[in-house]
């Protein structure tokens, strides 16, 4: 989970990065401001997705709904070992 306002790189950049690196890894993003799936589709390749986009403020329970909804569709048979042991 990452705003996407940061210092040295945006949210898209961040998340090209991570998934790079790690494919698999769900990234949620949080921001102030709205984002619109045109504009982020437009700095990112087709087959990379933001997995959550979170508008704040938002409130504890509702983050706690988002957060357990994906921890909840995790399966750890489709994870690299090293990842979840």
């Amino acid at each position: 989970m990452s705003d996407f306002k940061m210092p040295r790189m945006n949210g898209f950049e961040f998340l090209s990065n991570v998934k790079k690196i790690r494919p698999y890894i769900q990234v949620f993003l949080m921001s102030a401001f709205q984002i619109r799936d045109i504009e982020y589709s437009n700095f990112l390749p087709p087959t990379t997705k933001i997995d959550e986009f979170i508008q704040k403020p938002i409130s504890i329970v509702r983050l706690d709904m988002i957060i357990k909804k994906h921890v909840d569709g995790l399966n750890s048979d489709s994870l690299p070992e090293s990842d979840y042991s």
